[in-house]
């Protein structure tokens, strides 16, 4: 499977990350994109399912990353990595411990949620949301 060309493109578009990633050294250029689109896709589809968890009071199905036709050294790891801490704050029956992973730094909380709706984050749709 290979990842949608609109999210390669939205990604690469991006200057802040397309200047970190030209600052890169060649080798790790394309380990930096994969990267990139897959934990955007990852982060919005794990929004998505946060957000349907709070509509129908039912858990989601684990939220897995969609890998690339031929991964970097390296990728599978970061992917299963984030696909474990998904399925452990999922498997604690508690939205709360979702939102709060969704609002980690370094994670979705500055992932476009939904760029065919306008350029809110992750995090800002979710900042001032208090889940009890």
């Amino acid at each position: 499977m290979g990842f949608p060309p609109a999210v390669v493109t939205e990604r690469l578009g991006d200057p802040v990350f397309f200047a970190a990633l030209t600052a890169q050294p060649p080798a790790e250029q394309m380990r930096m994109a994969q990267l990139q689109v897959a934990s955007t896709l990852f982060c919005r589809e794990y929004f998505a399912a946060y957000r349907d968890w709070l509509i129908t009071g039912l858990p989601p199905d684990d939220v897995t990353f969609i890998r690339p036709k031929y991964p970097e050294p390296g990728f599978e790891d970061f992917a299963l990595s984030w696909e474990a801490l998904a399925e452990d704050a999922i498997t604690s029956n508690d939205p709360a411990v979702v939102h709060d992973q969704l609002l980690a730094l370094g994670g979705c909380v500055d992932v476009i949620a939904d760029p065919a709706t306008g350029p809110a984050t992750i995090g800002e749709i979710l900042s001032g949301q208090s889940i009890s």
